[in-house]
């Protein structure tokens, strides 16, 4: 069954994950991601694609749940691709943090946006002990295409 009519026939369920795999903490992904441009750092960044500010860097990269990338749905049946970074300093709270519909239960969730522009860029999600992750929307962010200074 295609992607978005499953999403339409299962949109009145509370948030539903198309890849379900077994809860554990965040851990760093050592595999690379396919780009090698620099950012200030010497990492690889990965910029807002609406407005181009650097949200995060590769090597923020980890694993949630045995992956880095996962295809959510909310309530409504958008269907989202994110990938999961330990940091993303280029990306502010926009939202309460919230339990409902927690892709990853017993985390809150928040919605994050771009600190530039405010675009929506993913969701900061948090444990009881602050522990916390983002899970960022893969097609709002762009590698940086140019070299470091």
């Amino acid at each position: 069954m295609h992607a978005k009519t499953l999403c339409h026939h299962l949109s009145r369920l509370s948030c539903v994950t198309l890849l379900r795999e077994n809860q554990h903490q965040p851990e760093r992904d050592s595999s690379p991601l396919p780009f090698d441009v620099p950012d200030e750092t010497g990492q690889p960044a990965l910029r807002c694609r609406a407005c181009g500010w650097v949200v995060t860097a590769e090597d923020q990269r980890i694993t949630v749940n045995g992956r880095h990338d996962h295809v959510f749905f909310n309530p409504h049946g958008h269907v989202f691709e994110i990938g999961c970074f330990a940091h993303a300093p280029g990306a502010v709270p926009a939202s309460s943090p919230s339990t409902e519909f927690s892709w990853f239960p017993g985390l809150t969730w928040q919605v994050v946006a771009c600190a530039a522009c405010g675009a929506h860029l993913g969701w900061r999600f948090q444990d009881v002990q602050d522990s916390d992750f983002f899970a960022l929307i893969l097609d709002r962010l762009v590698l940086d295409n140019s070299a470091a200074p």
